[in-house]
């Protein structure tokens, strides 16, 4: 192998016409210290030296997630303080974040202290939310719609307060908020027992 044939191999230049670039660039004593010189030979890997920096950034834009162990895009992931990505995936957060809430007894807007707190949070920011789901509306028409038909079927099939109420307050005549909580729990039983009677026929 000539001097600029052992240049292309030692630094991952894949062309001749590259090569000779090189050595026309560098003095003769340089492209040769370069060749024979264990110290400044550079560690080039399988991948050509100018496509390197490709696949490590690919390979840093993605992140394998410690819940469900697939391999995401680092946007899938939320950012933390330190500017690094959390090792949970946004889905697997939700997740856990919804299953989390429905196992609470008492929800945190339920609790005196806290639904105090609500109300004053929301009298003081009350224009600002109205303006920002005015814009988010007009710029999304149908997703409301969609979200208001997707958490009916949820609590539907799960038999939330607010599918409750919403029954008790049509056969009644009442509003939802004006219905005890006894009441509530007493008729989602009382569905329950239908839907088994009903699977079991």
């Amino acid at each position: 192998m000539d001097t600029r044939g052992r240049l292309s191999f030692h630094l991952g230049i894949a062309t001749r016409e590259q090569a000779q670039e090189v050595c026309a660039v560098l003095p003769a004593s340089d492209s040769q210290h370069r060749i024979q010189g264990k110290a400044c030979r550079p560690q080039v890997s399988s991948a050509n030296s100018w496509e390197r920096p490709l696949i490590e950034k690919r390979t840093m834009d993605k992140r394998t997630c410690s819940s469900c162990g697939h391999t995401k895009a680092a946007e899938e992931f939320r950012p933390t303080p330190a500017g690094n990505r959390r090792a949970k995936c946004k889905v697997c957060e939700r997740a856990e974040h919804r299953a989390r809430y429905a196992a609470m007894e008492e929800k945190p807007h339920q609790r005196p202290d806290m639904k105090a707190y609500y109300l004053a949070w929301y009298a003081k920011n009350r224009a600002r939310l109205i303006a920002r789901a005015a814009a988010y509306n007009q710029a999304h028409p149908n997703m409301r719609r969609d979200v208001c038909r997707e958490n009916m079927r949820r609590d539907r099939a799960r038999l939330g307060d607010r599918y409750v109420r919403r029954m008790l307050a049509q056969e009644m005549g009442l509003r939802s908020k004006d219905i005890p909580q006894p009441l509530v729990d007493a008729q989602r039983e009382l569905l329950n027992i239908k839907r088994y009677l009903k699977g079991a026929a």
